[in-house]
C-alpha cells in the first residue's frame, strides 16, 4: 500500500476501530503490556510508533516514567487517541518523514506497522539512532504478511505472501546497534475463524 493509501484506509477505520478490535478479540494491546511489565523500571520518556488510536497507550504508560510521544501517519486515529489520553502528545506524520531526536527515548513501541515497511534497515537504524543506550524496542507484526508490495511469490506460498520474522528482519536490515533479547507469538485476533499469528520482539540498543 502507499503511503497515501495507508493514512486513507486508517482515517476510515478510526470511528469504529476500538469496537472492532472488541468485537474481534485484538489481543496485541494485552500482549504488549504483558511484555512491558517483564522490563526493568524506566525512567525516561516513551515514543509510540503506529499509536492508532490509543489501545498500547495505557501499558506504556505504566511502564515509562517520562513523558509519552506518539506518532500516527492517520490524523483521525492519532486524534481518537489523544482524546483518551490527553497527557501524551501526538504528531501525525510518517515515521520516516520525522525528524525527531536522537537518543532520547528509552522505550519504542510499535504494533503492528511493519506489515507496511518498505525500508527494514532504515526503520531499525532510526529506532536505534532514537534509543537511548540500553533502551528497548517492542515491535509487533502479523508474521503471514499478504500481497506485500515489497515481497515477490515465493514457492508453496498463495498470493505472494510469505514469512518475515523478526531475526530475519533485523539480519536484513544489517543494524548492529539492536539486538534481539526476546521473542514471542501469540494469536493476534481471537474472534476471527483462523488464527493469525503475530510476532513480538524485544530488542534492546547496544550500549
Amino acid at each position: 500500500m502507499t503511503h497515501e493509501a495507508v493514512r486513507d484506509r486508517y482515517d476510515e477505520l478510526a470511528s469504529s476501530y476500538d469496537e472492532t478490535a472488541r468485537k474481534f478479540g485484538w489481543s496485541t494491546p494485552a500482549m504488549v503490556g504483558q511484555e512491558l511489565e517483564r522490563l526493568p523500571a524506566l525512567a525516561g520518556d516513551a515514543l509510540v510508533i503506529g499509536v492508532g488510536t490509543g489501545l498500547d497507550l495505557d501499558a506504556v504508560k505504566a511502564k515509562a516514567s517520562g513523558s509519552v510521544l506518539a506518532l500516527d501517519i492517520a490524523p483521525r486515529m492519532i486524534e481518537a487517541a489523544l482524546d483518551k489520553h490527553p497527557d501524551v502528545r501526538g504528531i501525525t506524520t510518517d515515521f520516516f518523514a520525522w525528524d525527531g531526536p536522537g537518543s532520547a527515548f528509552e522505550l519504542i513501541v510499535c504494533g503492528g506497522m511493519l506489515e507496511f515497511v518498505r525500508d527494514f534497515a532504515g526503520f531499525f537504524e532510526r529506532a536505534a539512532e532514537l534509543l537511548t543506550p540500553g533502551g528497548y524496542l517492542v515491535v509487533t507484526h502479523e508474521l503471514l504478511i499478504e500481497g506485500h508490495p515489497d515481497y515477490g511469490p515465493k514457492a508453496g506460498s498463495p498470493g505472494g505472501s510469505c514469512r518475515r520474522p523478526t531475526q530475519d528482519l533485523l539480519s536484513a536490515a544489517g543494524s548492529s546497534r539492536l539486538k534481539l533479547a526476546r521473542l514471542r507469538h501469540f494469536v493476534a485476533w481471537t474472534g476471527v475463524g483462523a488464527p493469525v499469528v503475530y510476532e513480538m520482539g524485544v530488542l534492546r540498543r547496544r550500549r
